[in-house]
């Protein structure tokens, strides 16, 4: 593999850390690595680049190697029409896990479970507060 160093990483939460943090082995947690990628001012830029280098081990962008493989994996359905955004939360969801509003009339909104279940709680709590 041939790294490729960006302008980004000059700016990378990570840049002065122990790398050894970020490539942890089978019984080390990632949990550390996560932790500082969070706080990262280039997290989106670090996951766009390790997405494209599908070889890349380790922490990138706050992604493990099996979580970016399951992007990558979620990103071609959607290409192929296996999956959609949420139109809640704009994650990538496989069709059969969307839930439609019957509420609307013409039934088009998809959300995720997680959306989907949160909308009706809050459906739910607006209809027992107008009660009142």
């Amino acid at each position: 593999m041939n790294f490729e160093h960006r302008e980004w990483m000059l700016n990378a939460a990570c840049r002065h850390m122990d790398t050894n943090t970020f490539f942890p082995t089978r019984h080390d947690t990632a949990t550390a690595a996560k932790k500082i990628c969070e706080t990262c001012p280039v997290k989106d830029d670090c996951l766009e680049y390790a997405l494209e280098w599908t070889d890349l081990v380790g922490i990138w962008g706050g992604t493990s190697g099996r979580e970016r493989r399951h992007i990558r994996s979620l990103e071609l359905k959607l290409a192929r029409g296996q999956a959609k955004l949420c139109t809640r939360c704009n994650q990538i969801v496989l069709i059969r896990d969307l839930k439609k509003d019957r509420r609307r009339p013409d039934g088009c909104e998809s959300r995720c479970k997680t959306c989907h279940n949160e909308a009706q709680r809050e459906a739910y709590r607006k209809t027992s507060y107008d009660n009142r």
